[in-house]
């Protein structure tokens, strides 16, 4: 069947050959019982009395006789009866295909309003939705999921939207930063040697703050295609990134307690490790001088579970749905102290859902922050 013949045309048109093999069905079985119940029991009867007035008068019934009665006994019988059957046959086709594309159109109006309804969607009206509905379970369910589909589509678009303008932001600052030092620069015709090594150093650290912001936005945009079947031990990785970081912890003189047990997963190792290391150096940076931070691995059931506590500034309960997301910043005057462009918590939360795990935040009493990441076991 044609893609382009509607919907309501195919109903019809399925209909109409049904009601067409169930018409000659039942033309066929009416004409074999008028044959067995009727016709033949008559030419029976026929015969007999043929035979018993031959006997009476000692003559034979011409067989032409007998011929012509039968052809009489089918053209009175079997023709009206065939004539009407295939009148009724084609009226009743007419009446019932007429009826079918009536009801198919009452039917199918619903999905052809859903339909329009949904073509006048697109990416200017994406706050629009199909509402006032009601044409039954199935179709209200398919309008309702289509509305939860537009739900997500706008929430995908809006975050993209903020993306977009926060990486332009995060990387015009240091390009400005740079463009204003060298031209207070150009200013002054004689230069020495400090204002050199001043221009260069502005340079030097806003050129690594946009490579540092460029190679996140490669981890987060990436991460789908790398490799996933490393053998990684998590207690000798987190042993591993605590002496890497230990440096840190001694200028602001953190206490530092780990208690773990032997967990292997399958992952990649350099994305694993990075993400870790993004929770440890936010406890770091975050936390008061003197403070603490405990790190715990250990197993439940199939799962590997690390929970990095610190006793930092910690995070808003309103503000925690939001710390996932890329460029977010809790205390932006604070982040611009301690660095970074608020990708750190994002990337983490794309590469451990990457490894199909789960990370969540919890506040730690009195004071402080609690991530829990759960990973499975090899």
């Amino acid at each position: 069947m044609k893609e382009g013949i509607s919907l309501r045309g195919r109903l019809t048109f399925i209909t109409s050959i049904l009601l067409v093999l169930l018409c000659i069905a039942f033309t066929v079985s009416g004409m074999y019982n008028l044959n067995v119940n009727v016709v033949d029991p008559l030419q029976l009867i026929i015969r007999i009395d043929m035979d018993q007035v031959a006997r009476q008068t000692e003559q034979g019934v011409p067989e032409f006789m007998l011929d012509n009665l039968n052809e009489i006994i089918i053209e009175e019988t079997i023709g009206p009866y065939s004539r009407f059957s295939f009148l009724f046959m084609v009226v009743a086709i007419v009446i019932g295909t007429s009826i079918m594309y009536f009801l198919s159109g009452l039917v199918l109006k619903p999905a052809q309003k859903l339909a329009t309804d949904i073509a006048c969607i697109n990416k200017d009206t994406l706050s629009r939705r199909i509402t006032n509905f009601k044409a039954g379970d199935e179709l209200n369910s398919i309008a309702n999921s289509f509305n939860g589909m537009l739900d997500r589509l706008q929430l995908a678009f809006d975050r993209e939207q903020r993306f977009s303008a926060a990486a332009a932001h995060e990387l015009k600052t240091p390009l400005t930063v740079i463009k204003t030092n060298l031209d207070v620069f150009d200013l002054d015709e004689t230069h020495s040697k400090e204002d050199v090594e001043d221009i260069l150093g502005v340079v030097k650290k806003q050129t690594d703050r946009m490579v540092m912001l460029v190679n996140d936005l490669m981890i987060l945009s990436t991460n789908h295609a790398c490799n996933r079947n490393d053998k990684v031990s998590i207690d000798k990785l987190l042993a591993e990134i605590r002496e890497e970081m230990l440096p840190d912890m001694i200028n602001k003189s953190i206490k530092f307690r780990m208690d773990t047990v032997p967990c292997n997963i399958t992952a990649n190792a350099v994305m694993i490790k990075h993400a870790i290391s993004n929770l440890l150096n936010n406890a770091i940076k975050y936390n008061v001088d003197g403070g603490q931070i405990s790190v715990s691995a250990y197993t439940e059931e199939n799962r590997c579970i690390i929970c990095i506590v610190d006793t930092g500034i910690g995070i808003e309960e309103d503000k925690t749905k939001y710390i996932f997301e890329p460029f977010y910043r809790v205390d932006k005057s604070r982040s611009r102290t301690v660095g970074g462009a608020g990708l750190g918590l994002a990337i983490t939360k794309e590469i451990i859902m990457q490894h199909k795990g789960t990370i969540v935040h919890g506040k730690n009493e009195p004071q402080g922050s609690k991530f829990t990441v759960t990973l499975p076991l090899a």
